[in-house]
């Protein structure tokens, strides 16, 4: 799950390159985004040709749930929201970040998404291997201490550490996610494990929009530094939520070992 989740970041990031060769090429937003549509109309066709078949299921069997939120899966779900409102934070407020709270260049500030992206790339496909050797709960807890003193070298007022800061967090909270997803899915959970991870994915992506909209109004109220303290406790808080997740796995004793 780490290194599927892992060509979404680099997906960002290859957006952000090509966005910039673009526009030192002169061209307008017009021609830009008509290239990329042909672009995407030529990957999408050509992926679909290798899309998995869809499983064979009764046909008798028409529940539909919905997947909401519930009890057994809050932690889950709770860890996810956690950790994509830290990834929106960055992947919306690094560049902003960089050059009010940090006085970096224009051309500096552009660069903190790019590092965040790159390493987040990096940390997600180091996931998989890192989680065979140490556990998924662990795993958690020590990437999101990496992603909180990711937070606090990036409240340095120094550019290029500040820099470092935004690439030690995207290191840190890019495996979150993934790994989290798949410990839902081999829990031993009295719902479907499809409608668990769609009810966990959805919660996260929920953390996605509020993040950013949060930093913005409390930095509106205090400062942009201040506003980017609260997520060193939010990941605090993944980290104590570990402790809290259902321990016997759905394929496998080793699941909940750790």
């Amino acid at each position: 799950m780490g290194g599927f989740h892992a060509l979404y970041s680099a997906g960002a990031l290859l957006g952000s390159l090509v966005g910039a060769l673009f526009t030192s090429l002169g061209l307008s937003a017009d021609i830009h985004f008509l290239i990329l549509a042909a672009a995407f109309l030529g990957i999408g066709l050509t992926a679909s040709v290798w899309l998995l078949p869809p499983e064979e299921t009764d046909t008798d069997d028409t529940n539909t749930e919905l997947a909401l939120p519930s009890r057994e899966i809050l932690g889950f779900c709770l860890i996810g929201f956690c950790a994509l409102l830290i990834e929106g934070i960055a992947n919306d407020w690094s560049a902003v970040f960089l050059k009010g709270a940090a006085g970096a260049r224009p051309a500096v500030a552009a660069l903190g998404f790019a590092a965040f992206a790159l390493t987040m790339t990096l940390g997600r496909f180091a996931a998989d291997r890192a989680v065979d050797m140490i556990g998924p709960r662990r795993f958690i807890r020590l990437t999101v201490a990496i992603a909180a003193l990711g937070v606090i070298v990036t409240l340095v007022p120094i550019p290029p550490v500040a820099l470092l800061g935004f690439g030690i967090l995207g290191f840190g909270i890019g495996g979150v996610a993934p790994v989290n997803l798949s410990l839902v899915g081999q829990a031993d959970l009295e719902r479907s494990s499809e409608s668990a991870i769609a009810a966990v994915s959805t919660s996260s992506y929920a953390g996605f929009a509020a993040g950013p909209v949060a930093i913005g109004l409390l930095a509106d109220a205090t400062s942009l530094r201040i506003a980017f303290l609260p997520a060193i406790g939010v990941a605090a808080v993944i980290a104590t939520l570990t402790f809290m997740l259902p321990i016997r796995g759905r394929t496998s004793p080793a699941v909940g070992s750790d």
